[in-house]
């Protein structure tokens, strides 16, 4: 019995393949696509993003008021008008807008419990904030772009400097960069009482003159950035910093116990102190930086202090996780293994962390030159002691059984009311009794310390005296609380080596 021949196609639709408009449709779809190097959560982040309500609502209130300001300002011949809108706007978008829409990136995969999901499908922690952060970053810049068609009409309606403007702005992106970031990681904390404090410190910081921070110096009054080029330039490499560490802050709080997250972390922060001082010694000072940009060696030094007091409260926070995968890459070689007691994850790292960190920024204050030797060593050690105390009070109660976010609520509670409470007490034991007892009392507690220094009450000696025995204090709980965590370092790098 024959097989069945098979069917012969003889349809001009089934041969040609599918139709032209079919074809035309998919790959016009394909090139407005997105490229596939872009990383699968970014490229998620953005489609939902720029198809959202509020970046929308965002745009269409944005051209309707410059449009209405536009108008003003061709009426009066005024170009102040329009200034104001363009800058009142450009602070709306970029350190309100985009900041409140980064507080819900995270919580909201967590309420609809897809952050494991998404881990699960082969993404790092590391690429899921940094992809939610590009796509937000990525409609500030659109923002930006929408800005520009504005400032040239402002220059043709009051012939105002478009250079100075375009550089204002970029500054304002800038500093929204750095807002994203921390809105992002406010966004990983799991303590609410955490999210609260928080968004309050970043709201006092921002209406006290954190945009005058980010920008450089003060807005003129054509609504510029009175400033150069080079210090527009020190903000945007401060900005790219801060960013980058706030995103690793946020990556620590999302990863595993089993990721060294830490190591990414201190080594920029480090890394950071590392070039200021090579600029501060390679560069000629008296010649390019100092007589001409004074204003930008400090601007540089006093973001790494904060930057610095930032990394070691989040140092400090940290659960503590030893494990393998973490101590391997410094059993490779004898150089390595002392560096694992200041760049393994953990709180009991951190100590010696924190205290390295703080001979970082006494060599960078030494620099300045603002002060005496010896006045500058108890400032050092006195602001070392009163970020030390309230780590070390909780670690004596909590030990490892508090979350990362909630230590650090806890600890700015704390670090609140003793700063508050000594600080009265202080001042009232100056009211009722003598000078020289609140004196003796106020140089105990380290954030009087600070205040007794200041107010040069006391002697450099007394002052360093009493920060030294404080210090010596806090190391004997320091000690007692994790020397079990201590031995197990010490044993798991005495371990066999990595091939």
């Amino acid at each position: 019995m024959s097989a069945t021949p098979p069917p012969v196609i003889d349809s001009p639709d089934l041969i040609a393949g599918p139709p032209a408009e079919m074809s035309a449709r998919s790959i016009g779809e394909r090139v407005l696509d997105f490229p596939s190097r872009i990383d699968s959560m970014t490229v998620k982040e953005l489609r939902q993003g720029l198809r959202s309500g509020s970046f929308t609502a965002l745009f269409l209130v944005f051209h309707t008021a410059m449009l209405f300001a536009v108008l003003m300002g061709v009426a009066n011949d005024e170009a102040k008008i329009t200034q104001g809108f363009l800058i009142f706007f450009s602070v709306v978008a970029f350190f309100i807008v985009q900041p409140l829409r980064a507080l819900v990136a995270v919580s909201s995969e967590r309420k609809f419990q897809t952050l494991d999901l998404i881990q699960m499908a082969g993404l790092s922690t590391w690429k899921i904030i940094f992809g939610k952060w590009l796509s937000l970053a990525s409609q500030s810049a659109l923002v930006l772009v929408a800005l520009l068609p504005y400032i040239i009409l402002i220059y043709f309606i009051g012939e105002v400097e478009i250079l100075d403007q375009i550089l204002t702005l970029l500054s304002f992106f800038a500093g929204s960069l750095v807002m994203t970031a921390w809105g992002l990681t406010i966004s990983t904390f799991r303590s609410a009482l955490a999210k609260v404090i928080a968004i309050l410190g970043t709201l006092a910081l921002f209406f006290s003159g954190f945009v005058g921070f980010v920008a450089g110096s003060r807005l003129s009054a054509t609504g510029a950035i009175s400033g150069d080029f080079w210090e527009h330039l020190t903000v945007w490499i401060v900005s790219a910093f801060l960013s980058w560490y706030l995103l690793a802050f946020a990556t620590s709080q999302i990863s595993s116990l089993s990721e060294n997250i830490a190591l990414k972390k201190r080594l920029s922060i480090l890394g950071a102190g590392v070039l200021v001082l090579i600029s501060f010694f390679v560069i000629d000072l008296t010649t390019l930086w100092i007589n001409i940009h004074d204003e930008i060696f400090y601007l540089v030094v006093f973001a790494f202090i904060f930057a610095a007091i930032i990394a070691s409260v989040d140092a400090l926070s940290e659960s503590e996780g030893i494990y393998q995968r973490i101590l391997e890459p410094f059993r490779s070689s004898k150089l390595k293994a002392p560096l694992a007691i200041l760049l393994t994850r953990g709180w009991v790292s951190a100590f010696f962390f924190v205290c390295f960190l703080t001979v970082c920024c006494f060599l960078l204050l030494c620099i300045l030159d603002e002060v005496s030797l010896g006045e500058l060593s108890g400032y050092c050690l006195a602001a070392l002691n009163t970020v030390l105390l309230p780590a070390i009070f909780i670690r004596l109660i909590c030990r490892d059984r508090i979350e990362s976010s909630a230590f650090l609520a806890i600890y700015v509670l704390i670090h609140a009311g003793i700063g508050i409470t000594a600080s009265i007490g202080y001042q009232m034991l100056k009211i009722f009794f003598s000078h020289s007892t609140a004196e003796k009392v106020g140089v105990v507690i380290p954030h009087t310390n600070l205040i007794v220094l200041e107010d040069n009450d006391v002697t450099v000696f007394t002052s360093l005296t009493a920060s030294a025995i404080t210090f010596a204090l806090l190391l004997i709980a320091f000690l007692f609380t994790c020397r079990s965590s201590l031995t197990k370092i010490c044993q798991a790098m005495k371990g066999p080596r990595a091939a």
